[in-house]
């Protein structure tokens, strides 16, 4: 039991998707770079976190989950906005409350 889990090949990986977790895994090493923040420290918020998370985007060696980016974000304090800049882009912002979160994307 157990034994078979699917996994998704990497060429049937929507662009957007990558493009998405490659800015957040980005911006979580700035952020952690920036505060000083330790595996240890993020473990406290985030029981599931491991050391080899930070090793692995710093490497670029993996691309980690969508869930678990989050997961990592909100452990640090941060919750991330995505929004749409006047030249059609797609940024990435991270919000310290929900209600900066709301304002964000309401603007957007």
């Amino acid at each position: 039991m157990g034994a078979w889990i699917p996994k998704t090949p990497d060429k049937n990986q929507p662009r957007s998707s990558v493009l998405i977790r490659e800015m957040m895994q980005s911006a979580i090493i700035d952020q952690i770079d920036r505060e000083g923040l330790t595996a240890s420290k993020i473990a406290e918020r985030y029981a599931g976190f491991r050391p080899a998370y930070i090793h692995l985007m710093r490497s670029n060696s993996a691309l980690l989950g969508f869930n678990r980016l989050c997961a990592m974000c909100e452990a640090m304090g941060k919750l991330p906005v995505m929004t749409i800049n006047e030249a059609g882009l797609m940024e990435m912002q991270f919000v310290s409350s929900s209600r900066e979160q709301a304002r964000v994307m309401e603007a957007a």
